[in-house]
């Protein structure tokens, strides 16, 4: 079967959803007969459409819906009443599932290309579930795409759908800025693509050999996986008190800030963190003062940036956040679509406040008590006004060494002299 990845994941799910659908009704056994061959001849007509370039893109979808409902009856059939399942409707439902196929990669393609945050789609985690399974049946491609995109388990950016360039005969693939191909014309694909093809990548690209896990599938990984290729980040956000606002009522009252904790290895949770794996922590404050999501997603932009470009890590990154604004929102900021390039992939995972407690504890344990620049000019001011008396002390110290014991009688000749001039 000579098809692209893609493709090939959309029909297996087709032949999963075989034994996912339930049988027919009891019927005898010449309506049986009767229904095969009704079922054959419509089966028949779908692939003659879909096979078709004389058909308009609309009666192709038509037949492609259709396909879908006659494919159903098929996999009733087969269940309750295999024997009556010949190798001519097994032959003629296999293309009818190839032709779907290709539509259903068609309503694929146009989803990332219109929907905000479409690039983030993964096929092969979605219908790896059974419920996405059952949807592709009954309801329109776009529908469970949509669906799974606001799911926060399929919240990933994985290279598999960033955009790489060929040419037009050489056997590798490259970045649109590629130094080794200056004078040669480009041409756009996808990683799937230049993957499923066999190309490899040139040195523009670079490419390791970790072993992979699949991030969408490992909820029940124990913490004796700790795969080199992942780095597992634990994210918090908070809104305090300005500690400075009470010496300045002109400061904003509440400030954000957010810390991490970045681990090495793939972690489910954060009982999970330890001394050995731990490569960094650090709290900081956000340059938003009040909006704790905006904090969130400046952290993802931060530890993306420390652990691509200090780390030179470029594996798979999976980022654990109680903030649900974040998990939704964290991909439409411009520079964490770039920064999340420069990875294998990148996943954001929501996870409960009471289950993100170390991320929590790093941030309480750090003061943030730096000095607005405001409270450094009162400072100084103060400070001259303070040397000023200081310079003045001294000067009363010249002529009254023991000031406990002087000071009240200059204080008394002060008065005296003070009534002598008022009296004059």
């Amino acid at each position: 079967m000579d098809i692209n990845s893609e493709q090939k994941i959309i029909y297996d799910a087709y032949i999963k959803f075989q034994s996912l659908t339930g049988g027919m009704k009891n019927t005898t056994e010449k309506k049986r007969k009767a229904f095969r061959a009704e079922l054959f001849g419509f089966i028949d007509k779908c692939v003659m459409t879909l096979s078709s370039n004389s058909y308009t893109q609309a009666e192709k979808n038509k037949a492609y819906n259709k396909g879908r409902v006659y494919y159903k009856q098929y996999c009733g059939l087969k269940k309750t009443y295999p024997e009556l399942i010949t190798n001519g409707l097994d032959s003629k439902v296999d293309q009818l599932l190839i032709l779907m196929s290709a539509q259903a990669v068609q309503h694929v393609e146009r989803f990332r290309k219109n929907e905000i945050g479409g690039t983030r789609i993964n096929i092969e985690s979605i219908f790896s579930e059974n419920t996405n399974v059952k949807k592709l049946m009954s309801q329109p491609m776009e529908a469970v795409l949509k669906e799974a995109l606001s799911d926060r388990r399929f919240s990933i950016v994985s290279k598999v759908d960033q955009k790489v360039y060929i040419t037009q005969t050489g056997q590798k693939y490259h970045r649109a800025n590629c130094p080794f191909c200056k004078r040669v014309q480009l041409i756009e694909t996808t990683h799937s693509k230049v993957t499923n093809a066999g190309y490899k990548p040139c040195r523009c690209i670079g490419t390791t050999d970790k072993v992979r896990i699949n991030l969408q599938n490992s909820g029940n990984v124990g913490s004796e996986i700790l795969d080199k290729g992942v780095l597992s980040v634990f994210i918090d956000e908070s809104i305090r008190d300005s500690y400075w606002a009470t010496f300045d009522p002109t400061l904003v009252d509440r400030q954000a800030s957010y810390s991490y904790i970045i681990c090495e290895g793939f972690l489910s949770s954060e009982n999970q963190i330890a001394v050995e794996n731990t490569l960094y922590q650090n709290a900081c404050l956000a340059n938003e003062a009040k909006d704790p999501t905006y904090s969130a997603i400046e952290a993802i932009s931060a530890v993306l940036l420390k652990i691509a470009f200090n780390y030179d890590f470029h594996g798979d990154v999976i980022i654990y956040t109680d903030n649900t604004g974040a998990v939704d929102n964290w991909y439409k900021v411009n520079r964490n679509q770039f920064l999340a390039e420069q990875f294998e992939s990148v996943k954001i995972t929501y996870i409960p406040r009471e289950q993100n407690k170390k991320a929590d504890e790093v941030g309480r344990k750090v003061n943030f008590a730096s000095v607005p620049v405001e409270i450094i000019d009162l400072i100084k001011d103060k400070f001259r006004d303070y040397s000023k008396l200081e310079e003045e002390l001294k000067f009363v110290k010249s002529f009254f060494p023991e000031p406990r014991y002087n000071i009240p009688n200059l204080l008394e000749e002060l008065r005296l002299l003070g009534e002598e001039k008022g009296g004059k």
